[in-house]
């Protein structure tokens, strides 16, 4: 019976990923992740912050849109490259240490 409901468990889990993926906001904000964290691991790293606002990053991204942000930065989030933190009148974004020097020293 255990089995049984960590199967269907397991269903759960993949049918949500399917959706995501498969969905609007899947694989653009999968593709605009990727462009933002090579500016994080690039041109940002250059900068010595330890944070950025979602603005500074599309304006270090050509062709990223204001309305497209939210969901790429959602993806670095669950991967632990950034932790967002909502201020008054503000949103930051800072950036996990470990990324620059590839989790070797955690």
């Amino acid at each position: 019976m255990k089995e049984m409901q960590m199967g269907i468990a397991l269903a759960r889990l993949f049918r949500k990923h399917a959706e995501f993926a498969y969905g609007a906001e899947g694989l653009p904000a999968v593709n605009m992740a990727q462009k933002i964290l090579k500016w994080i691991l690039g041109p940002f790293r250059l900068r010595e912050q330890a944070f950025f606002t979602p603005r500074e990053a599309q304006q270090g991204i050509r062709r990223l849109k204001s309305d497209v942000t939210d969901a790429p930065l959602r993806i670095l989030e669950e991967i632990n490259v950034i932790r967002q933190v909502s201020m008054p009148g503000k949103r930051l974004c800072v950036v996990n240490p470990y990324i620059f020097d590839g989790g070797q020293n955690r």
